[in-house]
């Protein structure tokens, strides 16, 4: 007789139980160990798709409330700004007196690559010659801004005559100039070497690795490879991950990107606004992109974006109720500070105008109501220096 079967008679001998009770005893089978694997490896599979679900769903644009085509028809604009500022690359290297800048070539720019409609209307232009004055308008802003060359500029009447100049003009300006032309579409290829780290999102993501690690570890031990399989394909997904779809919201390099670093920070800053955002303005020059935003509530942000390897990263931002706002960048590699000054729309400033000591430096007229950005170039060697705003009667404005 079986040792275990021998045992267990002896000690049934005695017992209160039916004969048939006794026997079942004797017969019944040892229980099996129940295989909890398959339902383990289940859970992580829905937990990676879940997870790939929240983290790689396309998030919805967030609504730009502007008018479209607020300042009129692309083409127009540039031809304006092409004979206004053109005269300022005719001066001797290094005697232009106007420390003032604008960014305004930035929106038309965006209006020439991606039509956004939102601040102008689609240019009359073939693909080529959108890419060809957007690249000029480019390089007008930095040859301006570092008063380094000089050249010949004719004005001109039409936008086909500008494409007719673009590229004479730039291959004069390129040389001269720091920072090289850089589509749209390129600049949003940049952003995918950029990957911040959120603690929360990269903490699950390392969980979920390690969940789907042990899982695959198990599953072949257990030999159940049909479920293997689906594991590691979710695993290597998961994996490449970051690098496809990275953790970032922190760059930007068009109006929607802007618009959303702009709920991020201020979402991760605890400060809580009311209403879907409105892109006001946005201007962009040399190493410093700022992005006016507001909100129904009556709260705007002026945001502001330092160039850093091909991406222009968020620096800071500034919140408040009012029209104007005015924030100083230092700009890297140079001894010059910019002074930001943004003005929403709706306010009274006609004219800016910049005084150190009683004594007049420079000015700046505007058009009032209309939401603008300029930018203030200090002088080396101004130490100090107060903004004063007036308005269209000589007024000042607070």
């Amino acid at each position: 007789m079986d040792p275990i079967k021998k045992v267990l008679t002896d000690e049934l001998e005695g017992k209160k139980l039916s004969q048939e009770a006794k026997q079942k005893i004797l017969t019944m089978k040892p229980r099996k160990k129940r295989n909890f694997i398959p339902q383990i490896a289940a859970i992580c599979i829905c937990a990676v798709a879940l997870f790939l679900f929240l983290t790689n769903t396309e998030k919805k644009a967030p609504q730009m409330e502007a008018a479209n085509a607020m300042f009129g028809p692309v083409d127009e604009a540039i031809v304006d700004y092409f004979n206004k500022e053109s005269p300022k690359l005719q001066m001797e290297p290094g005697k232009q007196e106007d420390p003032f800048h604008n960014g305004d070539a930035y929106l038309m720019r965006l209006a020439l690559e991606q039509n956004s409609g939102q601040f102008y209307s689609d240019s009359s232009l073939t693909k080529s010659e959108r890419y060809i004055v957007s690249e000029l308008l480019h390089y007008i802003q930095e040859a301006i801004w570092h008063n380094n060359t000089r050249v010949e500029v004719n004005p001109v009447q039409s936008i086909d005559q500008l494409v007719e100049q673009a590229p004479a003009l730039i291959s004069q300006l390129k040389p001269n100039v720091e920072m090289p032309y850089m589509k749209t579409v390129d600049e949003k290829q940049q952003q995918w070497n950029y990957t911040s780290f959120d603690k929360k999102r990269w903490i699950s993501y390392v969980v979920v690795l390690a969940l789907l690690l042990a899982a695959i570890i198990y599953l072949i031990k257990y030999k159940h490879f049909i479920i293997v399989a689906f594991v590691i394909f979710l695993a290597l997904v998961s994996f490449s991950q970051p690098f496809w779809q990275p953790f970032k919201d922190v760059s930007a390099y068009d109006e929607k990107t802007l618009i959303e670093v702009v709920e991020h920070e201020l979402k991760k800053m605890n400060i809580r606004v009311v209403g879907q955002p409105e892109l006001q303005y946005a201007a962009s020059i040399h190493k410093v992109r700022t992005a006016l935003v507001s909100f129904e509530d009556g709260m705007t942000v002026l945001a502001e974006f330092d160039y850093n390897n091909g991406r222009y990263i968020n620096h800071g931002m500034t919140w408040h109720s009012g029209n104007i706002f005015s924030n100083i960048s230092i700009v890297q590699n140079e001894q010059n500070t910019i002074n930001v000054m943004a003005f929403k729309a709706g306010h009274h400033v006609a004219k800016v105008r910049i005084e150190n000591e009683q004594n007049y430096l420079a000015e700046a007229t505007l058009k009032e109501q209309k939401p603008t950005i300029i930018y203030f170039k200090t002088p080396k060697g101004l130490s100090s220096y107060s903004r004063v705003y007036f308005d269209a009667n000589g007024e000042r404005v607070q």
